[in-house]
């Protein structure tokens, strides 16, 4: 299967950021951006970014619930009442929590997240 990508734009650039690069062999090449670089030694080479996937977020210790929508997946944290559900189309994610008052969910974010370096940031910023 095709994997679809982006193209990041210099705010994208932080320490940690995992992105492809063009070599000059043609291939693309796997790589994460470091401090010691800055953005202007990647500004003249092919760079992209893998679109956040099924797989992407299972290795990140989530496990596949269920799909009610040919577009949304479901799947809850492991060892975790968080739950997250995933909308590959929209490129959209939100994560909720189980409320103990209201017999509902507190939703926590619910927003944009194109890539697996947009979802560590987010589950980073909510100390899931």
């Amino acid at each position: 299967m095709e994997q679809d990508y982006y193209i990041p734009t210099a705010e994208d650039f932080r320490v940690g950021f995992e992105f492809q690069f063009k070599h000059k062999t043609g291939k693309w090449k796997n790589y994460r951006f470091f401090e010691k670089y800055s953005y202007d030694s990647w500004k003249e080479v092919e760079v992209r970014v893998p679109y956040l996937t099924k797989e992407a977020i299972e290795s990140e210790g989530w496990e596949y619930s269920f799909k009610n929508d040919p577009d949304l997946i479901h799947f809850k944290r492991i060892n975790s009442p968080h739950t997250l559900i995933w909308s590959s189309k929209d490129k959209r994610i939100s994560i909720s929590i189980p409320s103990d008052f209201f017999r509902d969910y507190i939703i926590l974010y619910d927003g944009t997240c194109r890539c697996i370096n947009d979802f560590r940031l987010i589950i980073k910023l909510l100390n899931i």
